[in-house]
């Protein structure tokens, strides 16, 4: 998640739409899912992640990088299935 987003620990997150373990780490503003995955489920189903409190930067500015990660335990090991990354955040459009 952006660097300058702030998390409050004891809300942590929840997901709809599968049954999964969400998890953030406030040292390190990563966010991450457990056994998303585990069961089957028709493409294009829509899959949400809500955090509970987050503090955002002050004023209408850019908020950090960041990135998504997909990875599949294999016999013990991880293994990268997708991975995206943005410089950006948002843009804040004047008026």
């Amino acid at each position: 998640m952006p660097n300058k987003l702030r998390f409050d620990p004891k809300n942590g997150c929840k997901t709809e739409g599968l049954v999964a373990k969400c998890a953030i780490d406030t040292s390190t503003n990563i966010v991450t899912l457990t056994n998303a995955f585990t069961q089957d489920f028709a493409g294009g189903k829509q899959l949400i992640v809500t955090i509970q409190s987050a503090t955002n930067p002050s004023g209408a500015m850019e908020a950090g990088p960041w990135s998504v990660t997909t990875e599949n335990l294999f016999n013990g090991e991880y293994y990268l299935v997708d991975s995206e990354t943005s410089a950006t955040s948002f843009y804040a459009k004047p008026g």
